[in-house]
């Protein structure tokens, strides 16, 4: 495997994403929905620290992470889930359409270093995204902390951008396997959305069905996985699972695009 083919995969694509505006102008939405849930949240949590004052036992239990910052990790996983297709299903999709792909095969270029060029440059438009999402959550445990004078706390806000980072190269890597084989960008994106959608939610059914199947859905399910993250929790179970879940749809992308060549 050549690091510099891969290299020369990741900064075409850049260059293809800069040239087009849907992908950034999604990001911007997303970011604008989660501005305003995160101004909301922090309006609440101080017309409950009011509350708090006067009630010992209820600010005994009063939590900046609780009210703030876990919840909006919840919503920055769920936009990730949300536009990220809209990112990296394009990746051989549109590279069918518009017949470049036959010229990609031409090239000295080995398919594990196509799909690892692919998912990187997704993975790093995405970067962006997960840059200024972030910025708002540690610019206010900055300044609450100094409001406050205590230790500033990042643990959370680190555990759940690792979470971030792992949950989104894991819909990267499905939405890249589904575009290996889907001609067109959109069936690509509206496919890689229902197959990601369908690993979120599959953890919710397991609510209402046997403990058997209750316990294999929740060890399958992205957002089960991701929850320990948005708690400040690090756990070996969930980072495994997520370097598995990746390791599978990758090798599925270059099995598949082997076959097709």
């Amino acid at each position: 495997m050549d690091f510099r083919k891969i290299n020369l995969i990741v900064s075409k694509d850049i260059l293809e994403y800069l040239s087009t505006i849907f992908p950034f102008v999604s990001m911007f939405i997303a970011l604008l929905f989660l501005t305003i849930f995160f101004i909301s949240a922090v309006y609440s949590f101080f017309q409950a620290a009011f509350v708090a004052v006067s009630f010992p036992t209820f600010a005994k239990n009063f939590n900046v992470n609780d009210m703030i910052v876990t919840p909006y990790l919840g919503f920055v996983a769920f936009f990730s889930i949300l536009i990220i297709p809209i990112i990296a299903a394009k990746s051989f999709a549109q590279e069918k359409k518009l017949k470049t792909i036959e010229l990609l095969f031409t090239y000295p270029f080995k398919e594990t270093e196509l799909v690892l060029g692919k998912v990187l440059s997704s993975f790093l438009i995405y970067l962006v995204f997960l840059f200024f999402a972030m910025l708002y959550i540690v610019l206010f445990i900055v300044i609450y902390s100094f409001i406050n004078k205590g230790s500033i706390d990042f643990g959370v806000v680190f555990a759940g951008f690792l979470g971030l980072i792992l949950l989104g190269l894991s819909v990267i890597s499905i939405s890249v396997f589904v575009s290996t084989f889907v001609d067109d960008i959109i069936p690509a994106w509206a496919i890689s959305l229902v197959v990601v959608l369908i690993f979120w939610l599959i953890g919710f059914t397991g609510d209402f069905a046997n403990v058997t199947y209750k316990n294999l859905v929740k060890t399958i399910s992205l957002a089960n996985n991701f929850e320990n993250f948005s708690k400040g929790v690090i756990d070996i179970k969930n980072v495994v699972y997520f370097v598995i879940f990746n390791l599978l749809f990758i090798y599925l992308s270059v099995l598949f695009l082997t076959d097709k060549e």
